[in-house]
């Protein structure tokens, strides 16, 4: 598996997929690719010692590397491209686009159709709800706030008739 804080982990992933753990290469090719990678990462880290004016006996695991795409441009500097989409492999590649006939491309919009059909009625269901229940809820606040009016006026009234109480005492000197 590639370490963290690997300096060059898109190289340490091509030597993983093709050595695996045992490091047992599954074929020449990706092993001399790989040994040439590693060749371009040692000339690459020696040229940023020298840029960044480095000790001449640094350790080369010591030199920063400021640049986060080195690894991929090492490897792809080793394994080519074709112009087209890039796949990543033992050597230069192209993706084949796949064929689709106008059958398909029918069948397909006509399934795209009724997906947004039922979509449409799906979502038209969903507000419908959504209406409903805010005239539910309203429904419900205005009975609420009814009964407390109701049940407030019921101990004003309660309280204003017990003798005795600071609400009578207070509410008789109204009248």
């Amino acid at each position: 598996m590639v370490e963290d804080g690997s300096k060059f982990p898109e190289v340490d992933t091509f030597e993983f997929a093709y050595a695996g753990k045992n490091k047992c290469w599954t074929c020449n090719a990706a092993k001399a690719q790989n040994d040439e990678m590693l060749v371009k990462e040692h000339e690459y880290l020696i040229e940023r010692a020298k840029e960044q004016q480095l000790l001449q006996d640094i350790p080369l695991e010591e030199i920063p590397i400021d640049d986060p795409d080195a690894g991929i441009n090492i490897m792809m500097s080793v394994l080519g491209t074709k112009p087209g989409r890039r796949i990543l492999g033992l050597g230069d590649g192209r993706l084949r686009d796949i064929g689709i006939s106008s059958s398909n491309v029918h069948n397909l919009e006509k399934e795209l159709e009724a997906e947004r059909a039922a979509r449409k009625v799906a979502d038209a269901a969903r507000v419908s709800m959504e209406q409903n229940m805010q005239n539910k809820l309203k429904v419900v606040e205005q009975q609420f706030n009814s009964t407390l009016q109701s049940r407030h006026h019921s101990m004003h009234q309660l309280c204003g008739k017990v003798p005795g109480s600071l609400y009578h005492h207070l509410y008789q000197g109204e009248r």
